[in-house]
């Protein structure tokens, strides 16, 4: 846990500047990021730091024992802001960022990962955002993410309310943990990361605040590129670490926030339905479907969610694990099942519902299936280079 961590003894820095030489006390916000053989995108992320319009920051790098050239990297840099902290052993990106908590001299941490690029403003707006409340102990940002090639992909846009964030906290993350600026006192009070997970240990976080009557929300500012790319460690893995620890996360969180219990049978299946669809049983479908609307219907009565905001949420929830139900079919040129699963969907959220176009597509040959799938893709990429100012759609972020 976080107070079990070792103490730290001193940093490695890019150049000598003792504590007398400058007072980083001054500065209210440490860029943290834990580093681990990131040097394929760490000159432009390091780059988009140090080009933030609030200069006024320490940008402190925990190095996890890196092999590539990363150090390197960062040394090429010669900025007084920058300081690095060489870990004696590799610890895993949750205990480097409780190392990070500790020798951070910043009242505020920002995150940023080693293949992300941080827009100008976003310190600047975020340091405004959370002086400006309080009463927030975090503030994420909306973000959009990126390819290995830096093409635009999609938006990212976390819930902003309180009800829309424990409704969202159910299933996934409910806020981006890059781009967040949080208060550290509150992270340290709420026992920082948790070093048993490799990947959702952001997530469980979050989790814990929220349980502990802590605000968090989002500013509705576009302030971050997040980079998607095949090597990361989830996708390396096959995702099945990542599930299990997603599913912990969802377990811990249901157990509190919903007011019926449920086996882990039920929220394997609750999980499988929103990550892995595409291989459930059409039994387990539909048992997954029964879990989803218990989960959404049956929340704690301290949470004041109003009945509406429920319905909401349900019928939201259960057409995404149709619709992530039917990508996954049409992936794997199931067009027959699709066709089953288009009427039944039409059945339930009417005959209007985006559904009928599946159904209709899935009348002839997958290759209008699969033109379908293409294009969602593609219109997620155009409203995402719209709104970043690049009406014309070429999707390259520069």
């Amino acid at each position: 846990m976080f107070e079990a961590l070792a103490p730290v003894e001193k940093y490695d820095s890019i150049r000598t500047f003792p504590a007398e030489e400058r007072n980083f006390m001054k500065q209210q916000i440490t860029v943290l990021m834990a580093l681990y053989n990131g040097g394929e995108y760490l000159k432009l992320t390091v780059q988009s730091v140090l080009n933030q319009t609030h200069p006024n920051f320490e940008f402190l790098i925990v190095n996890d024992c890196s092999t590539d050239n990363s150090l390197e990297i960062i040394r090429s840099f010669h900025d007084e802001r920058i300081k690095i902290y060489n870990n004696p052993r590799n610890l895993g990106q949750a205990k480097s960022l409780n190392v990070g908590l500790r020798l951070a001299k910043g009242d505020y941490i920002a995150r940023i990962d080693a293949d992300d690029i941080a827009l100008p403003q976003w310190l600047e707006t975020q340091l405004h955002c959370i002086e400006a409340h309080p009463d927030c102990s975090v503030i994420s940002a909306y973000v959009f993410a990126i390819d290995e090639r830096n093409k635009i992909k999609k938006l990212y846009k976390p819930p902003l309310g309180r009800e829309d964030i424990i409704l969202r906290s159910l299933i996934a993350s409910p806020i981006n943990h890059v781009g967040s600026i949080f208060r550290k006192k509150d992270i340290v009070q709420n026992g920082g990361y948790d070093e048993q997970y490799m990947i959702a240990a952001d997530y469980d976080l979050w989790g814990k605040l929220l349980k502990n009557n802590f605000r968090i929300t989002t500013t509705p500012k576009m302030l971050m590129a997040i980079r998607e790319h095949t090597r990361s460690l989830s996708r390396l893995e096959g995702g099945k670490r990542e599930f299990e620890e997603i599913k912990e996360v969802i377990s811990k969180n249901i157990i509190h926030f919903v007011s019926m219990k449920f086996s882990d049978d039920e929220v394997r299946l609750f999980c499988r339905a929103n990550y892995d669809g595409g291989n459930l049983t059409t039994d387990e479908f539909r048992k997954a479907i029964a879990v989803t609307r218990k989960v959404y219907t049956n929340l704690g009565p301290s949470l004041k969610i109003k009945h509406g905001k429920k319905i909401q949420w349900t019928r939201h929830r259960c057409l995404t694990i149709y619709l992530k139900r039917i990508f996954s079919l049409i992936e794997h040129k199931d067009y027959t099942a699709v066709r089953h699963l288009s009427l039944e969907a039409i059945k339930e959220f009417g005959p209007f519902s985006i559904f009928i176009m599946f159904f209709g597509a899935s009348l002839f040959d997958g290759m209008i299936l699969a033109f379908i799938l293409e294009l969602y893709n593609k219109i997620l990429r155009r409203k995402a280079c719209f709104q970043l100012g690049d009406p014309s759609g070429t999707g390259m972020f520069h």
